[in-house]
């Protein structure tokens, strides 16, 4: 072993221990285990968490009694109260970070940094909020003014599970509001293969279904002999979480021997709810499932791993598992709403039940891809925030050094804003060059328009324009 490490150089060391837990404080509501893994609801959630209950021995590495750690997986994302971020018996003290109102369990989850930082935001978007109201923090967290609260931290791209946007002074958000595009995706269409995997084990693919009935999947396999293959669709319970609760359909296809084929499969379910579904095909020897490196959002894969359990932790909630940078190849039926121009103005900014966002049509060399809103009105304008995607699907981009690019190739790189003034359009503003998930347009006059335009004229490689929110302001 040291032979392995002989030509190496010590780089950095830690020279101050980071702890993970210390002093925590009291609020009006002390977040539980239960809270976590329930995914409770609260009418005061300002920010979210995600991370499974990753509990370390006390003791520390002199805890010979335990192991160092404890994973245990929890069913999905879940929201934190604003009533955890301000002192029970201080009036006037907030808190956020490592230090909020939460058990030690609860903590093991909400104490990552990226939880921390929505924390933050959302503690000082509630003090500022006090000190304009001249109100407590217990007065802010009341049913009646919390949501002033969440609109601020929701315009700013800030994300609580399930909760929409409903901000009065966006005017996308407006009665009569119309939504048109020039073109949008027709349907869920992974059909690029560029790889593929032994139907070893059980697998599944997930995406959301809008209509009323589902007819069919369709599925690239090979088979190396003639075979059949069993199947099942599930559905989430109607909370937005991305594992299978209830089997809606389920049967078996005869699939013949033969490569690249797609196989149709027969689901034929009425959709109660639309949202999350989930397509299950049983592990077979005799197939393969191809696959395909691209995304399209709203389709993750996941492989079967029975009840994931071992020393450190386990996953009772699924029997499944994500799938980094790997889809398997699928396709459904068209559905036109399903990413339509209407996703960018319906209060969701990023996935929950249905992928929330308008994608267009690949492009052709030169043309404008567009996302039109009609007021129905004459209104002033004089700003508008644009939500792209920047891929929030990828494990931990920025910190692979290894990625092929340096810029999100989904994000909308050049495009103009236009507004309909006078009955013609006017561009008011061109941005080329874009980097950024949120970027926001401040005119320097007030335009009276009756309509507003993205004209998207690149990405950063993408060849479709993909786009979660827009927003416009007087």
């Amino acid at each position: 072993m040291a032979a392995k490490y002989a030509n190496y150089t010590l780089e950095w060391v830690g020279t101050i221990p980071g702890k993970r837990e210390s002093r925590r404080f009291v609020g009006d509501v002390v977040l539980r285990e239960q809270d976590v893994v329930e995914c409770r609801e609260w009418h005061d959630a300002v920010a979210f968490g995600g991370w499974n209950l990753d509990d370390h021995a006390p003791l520390g590495f002199f805890d010979d009694k335990v192991p160092p750690s404890i994973h245990n997986q929890i069913p999905g994302l879940y929201n934190v109260p604003l009533r955890c971020l301000y002192s029970k018996t201080v009036p006037n003290l907030f808190f956020a970070g490592r230090n909020i109102s939460a058990t030690h369990v609860a903590l093991t989850s909400t104490r990552v940094m990226l939880t921390c930082a929505q924390l933050g935001e959302a503690a000082g978007a509630a003090a500022a909020f006090c000190v304009q109201k001249g109100v407590s923090p217990r007065e802010a967290a009341s049913p009646e003014s919390v949501g002033e609260i969440q609109e601020r931290l929701l315009r700013d791209d800030h994300h609580i599970v399930g909760r929409a946007s409903r901000d009065p002074a966006d005017l996308a958000r407006g009665p009569g509001v119309k939504a048109t595009a020039s073109s949008s995706l027709a349907r869920v269409a992974l059909e690029q293969p560029d790889g593929a995997v032994a139907l070893d084990k059980d697998r599944l693919v997930l995406f959301a279904v809008e209509r009323g009935e589902l007819d069919r999947v369709e599925v690239l396999l090979s088979a190396g002999e003639p075979t059949k293959l069993g199947w099942q669709l599930h559905r989430n319970d109607g909370r937005g979480l991305y594992i299978p609760h209830q089997t809606v359909a389920e049967g078996t296809v005869d699939v013949p021997a033969g490569g690249t084929q797609w196989v149709s499969i027969p689901v034929r379910a009425k959709i109660g709810q639309p949202g999350w579904h989930m397509l299950e095909l049983k592990a077979n020897a005799a197939l393969r499932w191809h696959t395909q490196s691209g995304r399209q959002v709203g389709v993750k894969s996941f492989l079967g791993v029975g009840t994931y359990k071992h020393e450190r932790g386990s996953n009772l909630h699924t029997r499944f598992a994500k799938l980094n940078g790997l889809n398997h190849c699928v396709r459904l039926p068209d559905d036109a709403a399903l990413y339509g121009p209407a996703n960018a103005v319906n209060g969701h900014a990023r996935p929950f039940q249905r992928p929330n966002l308008w994608i267009s049509a690949p492009a052709k060399p030169g043309q404008d891809e567009w996302l039109e809103l009609d007021f129905g009105r004459e209104t002033e304008i004089r700003e508008v925030a644009c939500l792209f995607d920047s891929d929030l699907d990828r494990h931990l981009t920025s910190m692979w050094h290894t990625m092929p690019y340096r810029i999100e190739p989904d994000l909308v790189k050049d495009y103009d804003v236009q507004l309909r003034v006078g009955g013609s359009w006017r561009t008011v503003k061109e941005v080329r060059g874009n980097r950024l998930r949120r970027n926001v347009t401040v005119f320097d006059q007030r335009y009276r328009a009756d309509a507003l335009r993205l004209a998207v004229k690149a990405t950063h490689g993408n060849p479709r324009a993909q786009v979660y929110e827009v927003r416009a302001y007087a």
